[in-house]
């Protein structure tokens, strides 16, 4: 790993950590919370949830008035879901959704993501609340992906409070974007398309429409 990688490392032994907070230690003060939150991201991507939590809480103590807040605390909702902290990831989603609110014009996918995670864990008392925070946001459906989780989401949250007309159409526009081989970027195709057909949630919306 090249001297520019520095806080994108993928492993976290104890000479990753040193050579990371010596360099931290030496970059501009304004732009330590990046380098924290990438590291962090890094760290999640192969896994290593907990130890990207740890740096989320650094990032948090020092640098909450940070453009990238409202991904920071897009994070730590998704690290603290995968090691099965349902509350925690469910207060970070908020804090997420708050940060942007506050800064409208910075997006994440928390807005997505929260109504899924929702879904996905069958936390009932808070459906209503993923409803409300699809109709909020409205933000720009660029992949499909994202098209999937929104439509998807809407479907069986319509489905839930009986309006199964509603919940059938936006069901369809769900499998049709989880069906997509290509994304709307020409460079990127295969940027943003949906992984895998077979979740929990998946089976319902075909369900649905069957």
């Amino acid at each position: 790993m090249g001297t520019r990688d520095w806080f994108r490392k993928q492993t976290w032994k104890n000479a990753d950590q040193i050579d990371f907070n010596t360099r931290l230690a030496r970059a501009r003060a304004s732009n330590r919370s990046q380098y924290l939150r990438v590291q962090a991201a890094t760290l999640a991507e192969v896994g290593l949830h907990a130890n990207a939590l740890e740096l989320l809480d650094r990032y948090f103590q020092t640098h909450q008035d940070s453009i990238d807040l409202a991904q920071a605390w897009l994070q730590r909702a998704e690290s603290s879901a995968a090691l099965g902290n349902i509350e925690s990831a469910v207060e970070a989603y908020r804090m997420s959704l708050q940060a942007q609110r506050i800064l409208p014009n910075v997006q994440t996918n928390a807005w997505l993501n929260y109504p899924w995670f929702v879904l996905e864990n069958e936390l009932e008392r808070l459906y209503a609340e993923a409803m409300e925070v699809l109709s909020e946001f409205q933000c720009p459906l660029l992949f499909p992906i994202q098209e999937y989780r929104y439509y998807g989401s809407l479907a069986l949250l319509e489905q839930w409070v009986g309006r199964l007309e509603s919940a059938m159409m936006h069901a369809r526009n769900a499998i049709e974007a989880s069906e997509q081989t290509h994304s709307k970027f020409p460079r990127h195709t295969t940027l943003g398309l949906v992984s895998s057909n077979v979740s929990q949630l998946h089976h319902r919306l075909v369900s649905l429409v069957s």
